[in-house]
């Protein structure tokens, strides 16, 4: 038959499924024999329960295409009945966990990979090829672009408790309170004055933990290289904020020098923006 192969969306990197699902397929006829249990098995998997003569002599195969780090990744083609265990085993792999299968799924895994069809001839290959794509989709990706308005706003609402958390104990990681502490015999403590950068503030929200402190009159300026995230809604709230220099933000990429004289910030802070700057080993 001729309709599409099997497309699998992997790439949902905060996605708790174990398994993506299933939009579209097609239906190869192999040469391998099977008896007419695995055959009926193949057509349950498939949704479609076919049991004609002519199938159920032969083990029904597909493509199977899935989509990783924005690209779509043909693993091969496989007996159908297998297709939900291999996508459980990518799944896993993304993830950098161990397979949840038992040991005879496991065995029967590996050796549909082993098979001259399949795109990589072992567990260990295909965990190999998955770290290769990671690599190569982390290298392109293009913050500015990936963004858009609709994004930046999921990405807020998704992250708010988070990045507040994450924010508050990097600050006090550089020494910070974030805390209010009891005056002396009624006298008001003297706040210290120091200037931040927030690296990858993206919307404002861990930029705006910075602006709260208690104990320190800190003014923050955020830098991040999407436009839309620096155009979030979310810094009205932050530039209202009784800070120095509140909202202050700039578009800038921070695998690039920075456009700061050195040793001018009085502390520098990053949430989950490290791991865009992760590059090649030179040794």
């Amino acid at each position: 038959m001729s309709d599409a192969p099997v497309s699998v969306d992997c790439s949902n990197a905060e996605a708790d499924q174990d398994s993506a699902k299933v939009v579209g397929e097609s239906v190869v006829e192999s040469s391998t024999d099977a008896v007419g249990a695995d055959a009926a098995l193949s057509g349950k998997a498939n949704g479609r329960g076919r049991g004609s003569g002519r199938e159920a002599g032969r083990e029904r195969s597909k493509e199977l295409v899935v989509k990783l780090f924005g690209e779509e990744r043909r693993l091969g083609t496989f007996p159908a009945r297998l297709h939900s265990d291999l996508l459980h085993l990518v799944e896993m792999l993304r993830r950098g966990k161990l397979p949840r299968l038992a040991a005879e799924r496991l065995t029967a895994v590996e050796a549909a990979l082993a098979s001259p069809n399949s795109l990589c001839a072992s567990v260990t290959q295909l965990r190999q090829q998955i770290e290769v794509w990671r690599e190569g989709g982390r290298r392109a990706f293009d913050a500015d672009r990936y963004y858009d308005g609709e994004r930046a706003v999921g990405y807020t609402e998704h992250n708010r408790g988070p990045q507040e958390t994450l924010a508050r104990r990097a600050l006090q990681l550089c020494s910070l309170s974030t805390e209010s502490l009891a005056s002396e015999e009624g006298k008001t403590l003297k706040k210290e004055n120091l200037l931040a950068v927030d690296l990858g503030c993206g919307s404002g929200l861990s930029t705006a933990e910075s602006l709260r402190l208690p104990m320190q009159m800190v003014g923050t300026i955020g830098i991040d290289l999407s436009s839309e995230m620096l155009r979030s809604d979310e810094w009205r709230e932050v530039a209202s904020l009784p800070a120095p220099m509140a909202g202050e933000r700039l578009r800038c990429d921070l695998g690039q020098p920075l456009p700061f004289r050195a040793g001018v910030f009085d502390l520098a802070y990053s949430i989950s923006a490290v791991h865009y700057l992760v590059q090649d080993s030179m040794t």
